[in-house]
């Protein structure tokens, strides 16, 4: 006697009718990988869509005018004091708050009686020309 089990019997071919049948479920598993890579393809570009598009023009200015010209200007170093008080204390005594000054007998401290420096093979000599 074989121990082979037995297939149950198909089901009647009205039983079948309200089931889809295989091929109309993998239309749908196709169908929802199309969209979620076009969803994909949409939010990539979106990401890494060029800057420089143009954007909606503020009311007021039309699209195509420049924007207004703003004009810097240095404020001096004490106008961030007021927010950066403990950076600013740090940096007022340093070598770089005097970095920028321009250089008279009173900002820099060096021998200008002709001293000379060499470095790297060149020799460079420190001299004063009409008190300047």
């Amino acid at each position: 006697m074989s121990r082979r089990k037995r297939r149950p019997p198909s089901p009647a071919p009205e039983k079948l009718a309200g089931q889809k049948p295989a091929a109309m479920k993998s239309r749908r598993w196709y169908l929802l990988a199309a969209v979620i890579i076009v969803i994909a393809a949409v939010g990539a570009w979106w990401t890494l869509r060029p800057a420089g598009l143009p954007a909606a023009a503020p009311a007021g200015r039309p699209a195509s005018s420049p924007p207004p010209a703003v004009t810097a200007s240095f404020v001096g170093s004490e106008a961030c004091a007021g927010c950066h008080d403990k950076a600013y204390a740090a940096w007022k005594d340093s070598h770089h708050a005097r970095a920028m000054q321009h250089a008279t007998a009173d900002t820099v401290l060096a021998n200008f009686a002709h001293a000379t420096f060499r470095y790297a093979g060149v020799e460079s000599t420190f001299f004063q020309r009409d008190g300047k």
